[in-house]
C-alpha cells in the first residue's frame, strides 16, 4: 500500500513541478501595433548597450529573438548581443539568482529544527523568546508548505530570469522601441527618463510573482526575525537582527495580491513600478541584502543552536552552504544586470520605472522563446526535492 502513495506521490509532485516550471496560467499577450513607417530605431540606445543598431527596423528575423518582428538589430547586432550574454551579463544574473534561491532554501530548510527551539522556548519566562516561539509556531510550517513556499521563489525567478536573458530582445524590438519614443517625444525633457511598461505587462509580472511577493513580506519576515530571536535564546547571544520591509511595499504587496481581481490597476500600478528593467529591482530582488544577514547568523550559529544542524530539509549539500558563502561578495556588489558603455548617454539603471493604462511596452512579448541560454541551479533542482519530501513523509506514516 505504501508504495501506491509513493507512487502517486511521485506522479502528482512531477505534475505540479512541470506546472510551477511552466508558470501560473498566462494571461493573453496583448497584440503589439504595426511599426510607423516614419519610425527610426534609437541607435543610441543600441551603442550604449554594445550594438551598432539599424537606422530603420528591419523585416530579418532576429535570430535568438522568435518574438522580435520588427528588427532594429542587425544580424551581426545578434551575434554581438549573445556573446555578450554569454561572456558578461549571464554570469550576473545566474549568480544573483541561484545565492538568492540558495539562501532561501537554506533558510526555510531549517524550519523544522527552529520548530524544535520554538517549543523549547514557548512557555519560557523570557517574554521576547516566549513571543517569538508562539508567533513561529502559529505559521504552521510543515514540509509541505515550506516547500510550496519555497517553490513559488523558484517561480518567480524562472519569470524575472526569461525578463533578463532576454533583455537584447527587447532593446532590438522597434515595438518597445516605438512605445518608449512615444512617451519621450510626448513628455519631452520632463520625464524622459523614465521606462514606461504597459498594463499589459503589469498584468503578467503579478501573475507571475505576486504569491512570492507576499510570501516575502509575511513568512519569510516573520520566520527570519523569529529564528534570529530563537537562536540568541538558545545561545545566549544577543543579536537584534530584523528582515527589513518596509510598511509602504508591505501594504502595495498585500493590497495587490487581495484586491487585483476586482481593482487591477489601481492596487498593482505601484507593486510593477518597483520592477526595474537592468537592475535588482525593490520587487524581489533587492532581499538578497537581507537575507544576507540571517544566513550568517544561521550558518555560523546552527551548530550550537540546533538539535540536528544536517536536518535541513530542502538543502541536502553542504556545497550549497559553502558556494553562498564564496559568491555573496560578488553578488552583493551587484549594481546592474547590464552595465550602459559611459561614453553614451542612454544609462537605462539611472530611469525609474512607470506604467501606464494606455500604451507602453509590454517586453514579455519581445522575450518569448528566446534562446539567449540561462540556467538557475536552485531552480532546476526544485521538482526532485519536492519528490524527495512527499516520499519521505509518506514512507515514514
Amino acid at each position: 500500500m505504501k508504495s501506491t502513495f509513493v507512487l502517486l506521490a511521485i506522479s502528482l509532485a512531477a505534475r505540479q513541478s512541470a506546472a510551477s516550471f511552466l508558470g501560473p496560467p498566462e494571461r493573453k499577450l496583448a497584440t503589439q501595433t504595426t511599426v510607423d513607417p516614419n519610425f527610426a530605431c534609437n541607435q543610441e540606445m543600441m551603442l550604449s548597450y554594445g550594438l551598432q543598431g539599424n537606422v530603420k527596423p528591419a523585416n530579418t528575423p532576429h535570430k535568438y529573438c522568435p518574438g522580435v518582428t520588427a528588427n532594429c538589430c542587425t544580424i551581426q547586432d545578434a551575434d554581438t548581443s549573445m556573446y555578450l550574454w554569454t561572456t558578461d551579463s549571464q554570469q550576473r544574473v545566474e549568480r544573483f539568482y541561484e545565492v538568492y534561491l540558495y539562501m532561501l532554501k537554506y533558510l526555510l530548510g531549517y524550519s523544522q529544527e527552529v520548530a524544535l527551539l520554538a517549543k523549547d522556548f514557548s512557555t519560557s519566562n523570557n517574554s521576547k523568546c516566549k513571543s517569538a516561539a508562539n508567533d513561529f509556531l502559529s505559521m504552521n510550517l510543515n514540509p509541505k508548505l515550506t516547500s510550496v513556499i519555497y517553490g513559488s521563489f523558484a517561480d518567480s525567478v524562472v519569470a524575472l530570469g526569461s525578463i533578463r536573458k532576454g533583455f537584447y530582445c527587447i532593446i532590438c524590438d522597434a515595438l518597445t522601441q516605438q512605445s518608449l519614443k512615444d512617451f519621450w517625444s510626448l513628455t519631452n525633457l520632463f520625464y524622459n527618463d523614465r521606462v514606461y511598461f504597459s498594463k499589459e505587462f503589469c498584468q503578467t509580472l503579478v501573475d507571475k510573482t505576486i504569491q512570492s511577493s507576499y510570501f516575502a513580506v509575511t513568512y519569510i519576515k516573520r520566520f527570519a526575525d523569529d529564528t534570529a530571536t530563537l537562536i540568541g535564546c538558545k545561545t545566549g547571544a544577543q543579536n537584534s537582527l530584523s528582515f527589513d520591509v518596509s510598511f509602504f511595499r508591505k501594504q502595495q504587496v498585500k493590497n495587490c495580491f487581495f484586491f487585483r481581481s476586482k481593482y487591477f490597476f489601481f492596487f498593482c500600478e505601484n507593486y510593477c513600478e518597483r520592477f526595474d528593467l537592468v537592475k535588482p529591482s525593490d520587487l524581489l530582488d533587492n532581499d538578497v541584502s537581507e537575507l544576507k544577514q540571517f544566513f550568517e547568523l544561521v550558518r555560523d550559529n546552527k551548530d550550537r543552536a540546533f538539535y540536528n544542524p544536517s536536518n535541513n530539509i530542502l538543502s541536502v549539500w553542504s556545497s550549497e552552504e559553502r558556494f553562498v558563502t564564496d559568491q555573496l561578495p560578488y553578488v552583493t556588489g551587484i549594481k546592474s544586470f547590464f552595465p550602459a558603455a559611459t561614453t553614451h548617454q542612454v544609462d537605462l539603471s539611472k530611469f525609474t520605472t512607470d506604467v501606464v493604462y494606455n500604451g507602453g511596452m509590454n517586453p514579455w512579448i519581445s522575450v518569448e522563446a528566446s534562446t539567449y541560454p540561462f540556467v538557475v541551479a536552485g531552480a532546476t533542482n526544485l521538482a526532485w526535492r519536492v519528490v524527495v519530501i512527499l516520499c519521505g513523509l509518506l514512507l515514514v506514516k
